[in-house]
C-alpha cells in the first residue's frame, strides 16, 4: 500500500513540474511583421491595364487564411501542424478587425492593393456565418429598436490599407528601388559588365526562339534578351497558365530556364550588397532590403513603446524585389538556400515574429532583453505550405531564434535612418527628395506668425530702402521722395485690418513638399508672400533694382530725381 501511494506522489509531482516546465518554455508572440508579394496578374507588356487575375486574389485569400490560422485562431488543423495557442499574437482581436492592431502597407498599383484585400478577406473574413449566424456583435450592430443591422456580403470587413504612390516619401518602404536614379544605373552597370554581357551573349539564341514562339507581335525582337529576363518570365508564366496557344508552342523546359535566369538576374540586380553607388558600401542594389529593414524596426520599437497595444500585425504587399534585397542583407542567400538566390513566387511571405519565453499567462510586457526575433519564409500559396523557420545573419540554424537586441543591432547596420539618407544615397529627383532633411524625423519646429512676418518684412523692407539711400549718395544721386501722410491705410502688424486693402497672403506656388516619416501625420509649414503694401506702391518706374543686383553688381543706373522709389519684392 505504501508502494502505491508513493507512486502516486511520484506520478502527480512529475506531472507538476511537467505542467510548469511547459508554462515556463511557453512563447507569447507580441508583433508579427510580413512583406508578401503581389498575385498572379496581368503582365505589363500586355496592352491590358495591369490587374490582379482571379487566381492571383484566391491565392492571397488562402494566404490570409494560413495567417489566421496562426496568429489570429491558433487552431492546429491538417494544414499546419505548428498552428497552436503558442503562435497566437498577443491580444489581437479575433473577429473584428482593429486597425491600430492592423496596420496594412501597399504600393499604388491595382494589382497591389487588391491583392492585399484578398489576402484580408481571408485573414479577417466576414463576420457573419452561414444561416445568417452572427460570430461577433458589438453595440455598433446593434439598434435602438432591439434590432441587429448588419452590413453588405455577410458583414464583409473594411480594412485600411496605406497605399503609397511614387510621389509619396512612404513609397519606399514598400519599393525601395523604385524612382531610385542610382538603383537604375547600377543595374544597367550590371547588364554591360562582363559578366551580364556574357549571360546576354550566352542566352542570345534561346531568347531568339522564344520570340519566335511567344513574342512575335508582343514586343520588338530586340526587347527580348536577358536585360528584360525578368518581365520575360513574368509573362510566360501569365501565358502558361492563361492562354492555350502559348502553353501549345513554349515547352516546361524552355519556361523553367526563363525562370532560372530571370532569377539569375533579379539576384544580380537586387541582392549584390558588395555593388557601391554614389558612396562606397552603399549596397546601392540591395536599397529596398535596407529601406524595408527601417520599417520592420520601427514597427518592433512602436508595438515595445505601447506595451503590446499597437503594431501587432504589418502587413506590407508589393513586388519580389524587397523580399530579394532583405534576404541578401540577412545572409539568408548564403545558407545555400535556393528560396534566396532568385524572386519568390507571387503570393510568397517574408515573415518576422517577435515573442518572449514567459507564460501567456503573464499580462506584464516583457523587458528588451527577454524579447527575441524569428524569421519564417512561405514561398508557396498552397494551403499545405508550413511556416519554415531559417537562421538570420549567418548563425547556426541551431540558432533560429535570435535575442532582439543582437537583431536590432545587426538591422542597424544595414538599414537607410532616414529618407533623406534614401535621397541622398539613390540621387533621386522624387517631388519629396526636394525638402527631405534630417528634421523630417523630429517633431515639426511651430511656423512664424503672421505677426513676426509682419514684423520681419517692415525691417527688411526698412533695410533695403535705407542701402539704397546710402548708395545713391555716395554716388553723388540725390533721390527725392514723396512723402504721403498715412491715415488709416497701411500695414499695420500681423493681422489685415480693413484698411489695408492691398495686402495679400499667399501660398507659394512651388512650395517645398516635406517627406514625413510613415505614420507621423506632419506636414510642412507654408510659407506667406505679401505682394502690393504701402511700402510698394504699383506705379510705373523709371528704374528698378532687384535685390540680385544690389548683392552682385558694382555698378548701378542712375536714376532720375523724379523717379519713384523702387519696388521690393518680399517673401516671408
Amino acid at each position: 500500500m505504501y508502494l502505491i501511494r508513493l507512486a502516486v506522489f511520484l506520478l502527480f509531482q512529475f506531472s507538476v513540474s511537467a505542467v510548469a516546465q511547459d508554462m515556463e518554455t511557453s512563447e507569447t508572440v507580441w508583433a508579427v511583421f510580413a512583406f508578401n508579394v503581389h498575385g498572379d496578374s496581368i503582365p505589363d507588356i500586355l496592352p491590358q491595364p495591369r490587374t490582379l487575375s482571379p487566381i492571383g486574389a484566391q491565392n492571397l485569400y488562402d494566404v490570409g487564411s494560413a495567417f489566421r490560422n496562426r496568429y489570429v485562431m491558433g487552431a492546429a488543423s491538417n494544414v499546419d501542424e505548428t498552428a497552436s495557442p503558442d503562435f497566437l499574437v498577443k491580444d489581437l482581436a479575433q473577429h473584428r478587425l482593429n486597425a491600430d492592431e492592423v496596420k496594412i502597407y501597399s504600393g499604388w498599383d491595382q494589382h497591389v492593393q487588391a491583392s492585399a484585400l484578398a489576402f484580408m478577406q481571408g485573414f479577417y473574413p466576414p463576420i457573419t456565418g452561414q444561416n445568417d449566424s452572427f460570430l461577433y456583435v458589438d453595440d455598433t450592430y446593434l439598434l435602438a429598436n432591439g434590432s441587429i443591422a448588419t452590413s453588405p456580403l455577410n458583414d464583409y470587413q473594411y480594412p485600411r490599407i496605406y497605399a503609397a504612390g511614387a510621389a509619396d516619401p512612404n513609397s519606399i518602404y514598400v519599393s525601395g528601388q523604385g524612382d531610385c536614379e542610382m538603383h537604375r544605373i547600377s543595374e544597367l552597370q550590371y547588364q554591360y559588365s562582363p559578366e551580364g554581357q556574357s549571360v546576354e551573349d550566352d542566352t542570345a539564341e534561346f531568347y531568339s526562339s522564344l520570340y519566335d514562339q511567344a513574342f512575335e507581335g508582343v514586343v520588338d525582337a530586340a526587347w527580348v534578351s536577358y536585360a528584360n529576363a525578368m518581365e520575360i518570365s513574368e509573362y510566360l508564366e501569365y501565358g502558361y497558365v492563361h492562354n492555350a496557344s502559348l502553353q501549345g508552342s513554349v515547352t516546361a523546359s524552355d519556361l523553367q530556364r526563363a525562370r532560372v535566369l530571370a532569377d539569375q538576374y533579379a539576384f544580380a540586380t537586387n541582392g549584390n550588397v558588395s555593388a557601391s553607388g554614389l558612396y562606397e558600401g552603399d549596397m546601392i542594389r540591395a536599397i529596398a532590403g535596407r529601406t524595408l529593414a527601417r520599417l520592420i524596426l520601427e514597427s518592433f520599437e512602436e508595438n515595445m513603446e505601447t506595451q503590446g497595444a499597437s503594431s501587432k500585425m504589418t502587413l506590407l504587399f508589393g513586388g519580389p524585389e524587397p523580399i530579394v534585397a532583405f534576404s541578401a542583407l540577412a545572409q539568408l542567400a548564403s545558407s545555400m538556400n535556393s528560396n534566396f538566390y532568385g524572386r519568390p513566387v507571387p503570393g510568397a511571405s517574408l515573415i518576422l515574429e517577435m515573442f518572449s519565453m514567459n507564460s501567456s499567462l503573464d499580462p506584464t510586457y516583457p523587458d528588451i532583453s527577454d524579447l527575441y526575433v524569428r524569421f519564417i519564409f512561405r514561398n508557396s500559396t498552397s494551403t499545405n505550405e508550413e511556416f519554415t523557420q531559417y537562421p538570420l545573419f549567418g548563425m547556426s540554424p541551431s540558432l533560429i531564434d535570435t535575442p532582439f537586441l543582437e537583431f536590432s543591432a545587426a538591422l542597424g547596420g544595414v538599414l537607410l535612418p532616414s529618407t533623406e539618407e534614401w535621397c541622398n544615397t539613390c540621387n533621386s529627383s522624387s517631388i519629396f527628395c526636394v525638402g527631405s532633411s534630417p528634421s523630417e524625423i523630429k517633431p515639426a519646429k511651430p511656423s512664424l506668425s503672421l505677426a513676426g512676418a509682419g514684423a520681419i518684412g517692415a525691417a527688411v523692407t526698412l533695410g533695403v530702402m535705407c542701402l539704397v539711400g546710402i548708395i545713391g549718395w555716395l554716388c553723388g544721386i540725390g533721390i527725392y521722395r514723396k512723402h504721403k501722410q498715412l491715415k488709416d491705410d497701411g500695414f499695420k502688424g500681423g493681422t489685415k485690418l480693413e484698411g489695408d486693402r492691398d495686402v495679400a497672403f499667399t501660398s507659394p506656388r512651388n512650395g517645398l513638399f516635406a517627406g514625413a516619416v510613415m505614420g507621423s501625420g506632419r506636414q510642412a509649414a507654408k510659407s506667406h508672400e505679401r505682394t502690393g503694401s504701402w511700402e510698394m506702391k504699383n506705379k510705373r518706374r523709371s528704374a528698378e533694382i532687384s535685390q540680385e543686383r544690389l548683392d552682385g553688381e558694382d555698378e548701378i543706373e542712375e536714376a532720375t530725381a523724379n523717379a519713384e522709389p523702387v519696388k521690393v519684392h518680399e517673401a516671408v
